[in-house]
């Protein structure tokens, strides 16, 4: 699908959803190619040349290249300038002190980044609260501790995670609605150049965390503000991603239009 953009080495920055990203790796033509999953996790891409994380994946293959650093400790990437045709960086944000200097270093040494974040919709249901009392957190370093939006021209928004409704662990019951709207649980970023981002204050959820009860009717209320910007998300970026796809099936008409003119 998007990648016309990926040829054309042109710097942008755009909103698509997880099945897309699925297709486009599927597609890309990776031979020759220096590819990073940073924070891997244990799950390590498939088409990945290297990993980055702080644990051994339990999934590494002989023929990618690990290396063991903790983001949270040192930030600074230890390759050189576009050093990577792909960085790759899926739910990791979340969960590092200063995300915003990582994605300084994506743009670094990455011609073209994926980045993938929960939204606050998946945050609040699925993830355990990390802030107790003191600023401790509950999984160590590793809590979530921000969220994420987008603005105009699909800049990445970050701001300090807010803590509001009670989380579940009924993701199987939820796989459905995943599936059919993807982007209800996360927003997926690919850019190509520097990524555009920027740190903001929520005023909505200025002051400490809170969680909802039966007798919070005002978080609850905020509770459903958030829900609404969760569904305005999915429907947005639904649109967006239509233009998109719209333009692109033009852009090709337009093409094949002149090539026939000129041979003719």
């Amino acid at each position: 699908m998007f990648l016309p953009e990926l040829a054309e080495g042109q710097e942008f920055q755009f909103l698509t959803t997880r099945p897309d990203i699925n297709k486009l790796l599927s597609e890309l033509n990776h031979s020759q190619k220096r590819i990073l999953d940073l924070g891997c996790s244990d799950n390590v891409l498939s088409i990945a040349t290297h990993c980055l994380d702080y644990k051994v994946p339990s999934n590494l293959s002989q023929q990618v290249i690990f290396i063991e650093q903790d983001l949270n400790l040192t930030p600074k990437l230890p390759f050189p300038d576009k050093f990577f045709d792909l960085v790759y960086c899926s739910h990791v944000l979340e969960h590092l002190d200063l995300p915003w200097l990582i994605l300084e270093e994506i743009s670094r040494i990455g011609k073209y980044g994926i980045v993938i974040v929960p939204t606050k919709f998946e945050d609040n249901l699925f993830s355990s609260d990390p802030i107790i009392k003191k600023g401790n957190y509950l999984h160590g370093r590793y809590g979530h501790k921000w969220w994420f939006d987008y603005g105009s021209e699909a800049t990445m928004k970050i701001s300090k995670r807010q803590r509001m409704i009670r989380c579940t662990d009924k993701r199987d019951g939820l796989a459905s609605i995943r599936d059919l709207m993807p982007n209800l649980f996360e927003i997926c970023f690919i850019f190509g150049g520097r990524v555009r981002h920027q740190c903001i204050q929520d005023p909505l959820f200025e002051g400490r965390p809170h969680r909802i009860d039966n007798t919070d009717l005002p978080f609850l209320f905020k509770a459903c503000i958030t829900l609404w910007d969760s569904l305005w998300d999915f429907l947005s970026i639904r649109f967006f991603i239509l233009r998109k796809k719209l333009n692109l099936r033009l852009r090709d008409r337009i093409r094949k239009l002149m090539k026939s003119r000129t041979e003719s």
